[in-house]
């Protein structure tokens, strides 16, 4: 290596800032993850979609975020389902059960709240 060359030393720097980048963004996707995964334990469906959405924009191969993500959807359909059945709103019954199975197809108990959804009286 030639020490005093201008494009070497600015291909370093510049590799150098990447490298502090990455490294930024991976410790903010775990941070993201964390309270993703906090939230889910927690039921907290909207803050899960949140933290997993932003963690999916730092790291989009990332598996994690992406399971997460789906995580929330069906739990939030499930939870929207549940509550639908309790007020007899079939069509709502119906979308949030078909909502939660896009997430998990052949998933037995959004099958259940869909076939009770079904047999509401509109």
């Amino acid at each position: 290596l030639q020490p005093l060359n201008v494009d070497i030393q600015r291909a370093l720097r510049n590799a150098q800032l990447a490298l502090d980048r990455d490294l930024r963004n991976k410790r903010e996707y775990e941070r993201l993850a964390a309270l993703g995964k906090a939230a889910l334990r927690s039921r907290d469906w909207a803050a899960a979609t949140t933290h997993f959405k932003a963690a999916a924009k730092l790291l989009p191969t990332d598996l994690l975020a992406k399971e997460g993500l789906s995580a929330a959807r069906y739990g939030k359909s499930m939870q929207d389902g549940q509550a639908a059945l309790a007020k007899r709103q079939k069509a709502a019954a119906l979308a949030a059960f078909n909502d939660a199975l896009e997430e998990r197809p052949g998933d037995q108990q959004a099958l259940l709240g869909k076939r009770q959804a079904q047999l509401l009286k509109p």
